[in-house]
C-alpha cells in the first residue's frame, strides 16, 4: 500500500509524538510533533486530540486556539469550521479559564443545530462546572431526548443522577 509522501510524513510525526507522550513522558517533545504535524496538514485529524492534550499540558492552548482560528477564518467548508469552533470552545474551557467565550461558541453552534449532541455535552460540562444546575437540568433534558445508543442515554442518566444529587447536597 503505497501513501502519498506528505501523508506518510504526518504518520511518521505522529508515531513519534505518540512516542514520545506516552513512552518517554516528554509531553513538550510530543506537543512539538502533534504541532508539526497538525501545521503541515491541517486535516490530519488524528493528530488533534494529542496536540491539544499536550496544548493544554504544556501551557501552549492559545497558540492552538489561535492555529484553529486562522484555519476556520481561511475556509468556506462548513463541516471543517463546524469542527473548529467546537475544538476552540473545548479549548477555551478546559485549558485556558474561559468558559464563557466556550459557553458562547457551544450556544452558537446549537442554534446552527439543536441536535448537537457534543455542543449539548460541553454545555452540560461548562454549567455543571459552575453549579448552574437549573440551566443544567435544561440541557440535560434536551441532550436525553437526543441520545440514540445505550450508552449515550446511560451517559445522560448518569449526569442526570449528578445533577440532582449536587442539587439536594446545596440545599
Amino acid at each position: 500500500a503505497s501513501c502519498e509522501p506528505g501523508e506518510a510524513r504526518s504518520a511518521y510525526g505522529l508515531r513519534l509524538a505518540n512516542l514520545c507522550e506516552s513512552k518517554l513522558s516528554d509531553d513538550n517533545r510530543a506537543y512539538a510533533w502533534y504541532l508539526k504535524v497538525v501545521e503541515e496538514d491541517i486535516r490530519y485529524a488524528a493528530a488533534y486530540d494529542g496536540l491539544e492534550r499536550t496544548a493544554g499540558k504544556t501551557g501552549h492552548a492559545q497558540v492552538v486556539v489561535d492555529l484553529y482560528n486562522r484555519h476556520i477564518e481561511a475556509s468556506d467548508e462548513a463541516d471543517f469550521i463546524r469542527e473548529f469552533r467546537f475544538r476552540v470552545g473545548r479549548m477555551l474551557f478546559e485549558y485556558l479559564d474561559q468558559s464563557r467565550a466556550a459557553q458562547d461558541i457551544f450556544e452558537a453552534l446549537l442554534a446552527e443545530d439543536n441536535e448537537d449532541v457534543r455542543a449539548l455535552g460541553a454545555l452540560e460540562n461548562i454549567l455543571d462546572r459552575e453549579g448552574r444546575f437549573d440551566e443544567l437540568l435544561e440541557v440535560n433534558t434536551r441532550r436525553m431526548e437526543l441520545a440514540k445508543t445505550p450508552e449515550d442515554k446511560a451517559e445522560t442518566l448518569l449526569m442526570r443522577a449528578r445533577i440532582n444529587e449536587n442539587q439536594r447536597n446545596d440545599k
